[in-house]
């Protein structure tokens, strides 16, 4: 009833833009931007220069020859042409409705901000897809790179004081490579997997030389399974869960809400499970005591990872885990130390040793909170 079948236009591709450099100008022992390169590479240039930036995203990748950044710079660019193709022909708001025969003969397509093409019935132009960069941050264009901070995605959060070296956008093969490489993770990195090498060698170690204390030669109580869950989860889990999420945080914004939310599940692990295994020998012969005081570290862990998931406020979700970690740790320490001064049952004290070694693993712990 007066409608009639729009005019149907082929999509066209954008046509790709020339690389920064020709294949001629790679091949050359001299080309002509050879200098100009060589200013941006030495910091020497201006801040004008249109390729600066992208040079100092290549430059973090170890480049250092010339031809290499040159090659390097066009396969950023093709990326970027890739990322083009992709953005291009996504549609937005296509409308249901027909044009009326009055109409022109093109036809609106379903795109926005694109430039005029002809189309088969007429040299009317429609609108094509245009080049996605005009509405995408530069920063949240998925490109692996090392940046600076003002160079970082919106979904990053970068840590104080630091404002180099930040991995983005890695694959999982590049954030594996990146365990030998320079960034600002390195040190993190190496400082959670060498314990955990450490530990495991000395565990090796003494089950082949000290046989007498052996695991498969001492009697396997509840209380030694105890023990071997809590050195595992403080010695293996929590560096290596810490370790992974320093290494594969950066891939993207699920990686990054995902490996962080793995390395605090780790720090809660570890709190709960020293904390089990301290209160255990603490309220060894005092069973009401225990009790209390395992349903306590519970209900506190319960409601830290509440406040994490369900409660906006900073000021709550500190409160709540402080609130848990002085609880699980801080508490079966002051119990024994009290007995210690009381005097009542010498023999059911925790040696001197061990309550040293427990005021060393609290100084460590504090000496590493004044670093971070």
């Amino acid at each position: 009833a007066g409608l009639a079948r729009p005019s149907v236009v082929a999509p066209v591709t954008p046509p790709l833009l020339p690389l920064p450099f020709s294949d001629d100008e790679l091949k050359s022992d001299a080309p002509p931007a050879l200098s100009r390169f060589g200013r941006i590479f030495s910091g020497k240039s201006n801040h004008h220069d249109p390729f600066e930036q992208a040079l100092k995203r290549i430059r973090g990748r170890g480049i250092k020859n010339m031809a290499d950044a040159m090659r390097a710079l066009n396969q950023e660019e093709q990326r970027l042409q890739t990322i083009r193709l992709h953005f291009s022909f996504q549609p937005t708001n296509v409308s249901p409705s027909l044009p009326s025969s009055s109409s022109s003969s093109s036809t609106q397509l379903p795109y926005t901000n694109a430039p005029p093409v002809a189309t088969p019935q007429g040299n009317k132009p429609a609108n094509l897809p245009a080049d996605p960069t005009s509405n995408v941050d530069p920063k949240d264009v998925p490109i692996p790179k090392i940046c600076d901070i003002d160079q970082l995605p919106s979904w990053f959060t970068p840590y104080d004081y630091v404002i180099s070296g930040y991995r983005v956008y890695f694959t999982p093969k590049m954030c594996c490579h990146s365990f030998v490489t320079k960034h600002n993770e390195t040190i993190n990195i190496w400082t959670e997997f060498l314990p955990v090498l450490i530990f495991v060698i000395g565990f090796i170690v003494l089950e082949m030389t000290d046989s007498a204390h052996s695991i498969y030669n001492s009697p396997l109580t509840a209380d030694a399974i105890l023990c071997y869950i809590g050195l595992f989860v403080c010695l293996v889990l929590r560096p290596l869960a810490s370790g992974f999420a320093h290494m594969y945080h950066c891939g993207s914004p699920r990686a990054f809400v995902v490996w962080w939310g793995i390395d605090y599940l780790s720090i809660l692990l570890t709190i709960l499970f020293g904390g089990i295994v301290f209160g255990r020998f603490t309220f060894y012969c005092e069973l009401a005591q225990q009790v209390f005081y395992f349903i306590s570290v519970g209900v506190l862990l319960i409601s830290t990872i509440t406040s994490i998931f369900f409660v906006a406020s900073d000021g709550i979700r500190t409160g709540s885990f402080l609130l848990y970690v002085v609880f699980a740790v801080g508490v079966p320490f002051i119990y024994q130390i009290v007995r210690k001064f009381e005097h009542k049952n010498p023999q059911h004290d925790v040696p001197d040793e061990y309550i040293m070694w427990w005021i060393m693993s609290f100084c460590f712990s504090f000496f590493a909170f004044l670093i971070k």
